[in-house]
């Protein structure tokens, strides 16, 4: 298992609006940067080509409200995974991360981590900016 981690980024936002917006996965189709591409989604479930790596297709299976919310691969992926995204509360800001643990052989670990990892971060920066 390979574990990926965005950067921890602050928001000045509050935990509950962070949660509800990324709670519908309609909203990050608007954030993700241009190696996403043929993005579509429902609330609860989206599916879209990374360029370079292949086809992605999630759905949300669990939520804990204003602090986590847990995404899971479905239907075919080039490999299956999990993605947390973690929101810390601290008052009236809170900091978000998004983690994703993968099952990914060595050479798609090789090829996938850096682009991976920089989608994560990006979806961040995204948030962060708003």
């Amino acid at each position: 298992m390979s574990t990926i981690k965005s950067i921890k980024k602050k928001l000045n936002q509050s935990p509950e609006a962070v949660f509800t917006f990324l709670s519908d996965l309609n909203n990050l189709g608007p954030l993700a940067p241009s190696m996403v591409r043929d993005w579509r989604s429902t609330t609860d479930t989206c599916a879209f080509n990374f360029s370079g790596i292949g086809d992605f297709s999630m759905r949300v299976i669990n939520k804990v409200p204003h602090t986590r919310i847990l995404i899971e691969h479905y239907g075919r992926n080039v490999f299956p995974y999990q993605i947390a995204v973690n929101i810390q509360n601290m008052g009236s800001f809170c900091y978000l991360q998004f983690v994703l643990d993968a099952d990914m052989g060595f050479a798609m670990k090789m090829m996938a981590s850096g682009p991976l990892k920089s989608f994560l971060d990006s979806l961040c920066e995204s948030m962060a900016a708003l």
